[in-house]
């Protein structure tokens, strides 16, 4: 599956390996940006369907822009970073990511790191969907009709 991924550059070494590894993967890279951009901006301009983030230490700015992309744009979110730190990764998994990678220097895997990442992003959103339907039932005492929840996450990935 071809995907329009937005690289996210930050303070880590490495960040035009992992383009050349999206673009190997047969990803298109439709823009880079760094993490001091406005984010949901790049993505809305480039409509991108997937963002990378190569950035050392994920602080709040950058996971409070995640967030916003998780409730105006969602979309698949892979991390690359050099953090450790337990609280930083449920934070992180908290903001909308969907693939934490420490240390993962290893660009042949990116491929499957992706993949995963879409199927995360998938799953949570099916169960978000599923979660406001039982919402609306419990709500209203009533079934309303029950829409396909295969619309229910934003990525239009196509097989080829």
């Amino acid at each position: 599956m071809q995907l329009k991924a937005l690289l996210i550059r930050g303070d880590r070494e490495g960040s035009e390996q992992l383009r050349e590894s999206l673009v190997e993967a047969g990803h298109d890279v439709v823009g880079e940006a760094t993490i001091d951009d406005d984010l949901l901006k790049r993505v809305e301009a480039t409509q991108a369907d997937l963002l990378v983030i190569d950035n050392d230490s994920p602080g709040n700015m950058l996971l409070s822009q995640i967030r916003e992309l998780e409730s105006h744009t969602p979309l698949p979110v892979v991390l690359f970073t050099g953090e450790h730190d337990p609280e930083v990764i449920q934070q992180a998994v908290c903001a909308g990511v969907n693939a934490y990678i420490v240390d993962g220097g290893e660009q042949h895997r990116l491929a499957t790191i992706v993949d995963v990442a879409v199927a995360r992003f998938r799953e949570t959103g099916r169960l978000r969907h599923c979660q406001r339907y039982s919402q609306l039932v419990l709500a209203t005492g009533s079934r309303p009709h029950r829409p396909s929840i295969a619309g229910a996450a934003r990525v239009h990935i196509t097989s080829d």
